[in-house]
């Protein structure tokens, strides 16, 4: 019995502005919802709330990055983000030299990209401009890899068969 292949990509933290406000569902948004409002609530308290020293060390940017970021996150935030898929969205080393475009929707599919604020996703899901590695302690939520793990081994798992 032969198991599907997936490749896992780092997202990158440079990415392509832009987008639209359609956004399809994506192949994890059901099972990782719950996780994800709880980032998304986590946000929210820290840009309301945080002195901007803290906002700018936890999306670790500064300067005209910072700005970019805010901006970003106010829309994430507001519901009025625009997305794109993801392939077309991170525009690193590592996404330039795979060539996103000229892989067929299937195999972009198969392209898995952990992320701190959305657990994982597809090279084919939509998403929104974003800043947040899962490097860094998020509130009460405390580390993002940490509380990640538990549900992406559990949905990675269920994707791949391996136990």
């Amino acid at each position: 019995m032969s198991r599907p292949v997936f490749v896992l990509l780092p997202p990158s933290e440079s990415k392509e502005p832009g987008g639209c406000s359609s956004a399809a569902p994506g192949f994890f948004d059901e099972e990782l919802s719950g996780p994800r409002a709880l980032i998304i609530e986590a946000l929210s308290t820290l840009f309301h709330n945080a002195a901007p020293g803290e906002v700018s060390r936890v999306l670790k940017v500064r300067g005209a990055l910072l700005e970019g970021a805010l901006e970003s996150l106010g829309l994430l935030l507001d519901g009025t983000a625009p997305t794109m898929p993801a392939w077309q969205r991170y525009n690193g080393i590592v996404w330039s030299h795979l060539d996103p475009a000229t892989l067929d929707d299937d195999m972009r599919r198969r392209v898995l990209v952990p992320s701190g604020l959305y657990g994982i996703n597809c090279g084919s899901d939509v998403i929104a401009d974003y800043r947040l590695t899962m490097k860094v302690n998020l509130g009460e939520l405390g580390n993002l890899a940490s509380f990640w793990r538990p549900t992406l081994t559990r949905v990675i798992e269920g994707i791949t068969g391996a136990t």
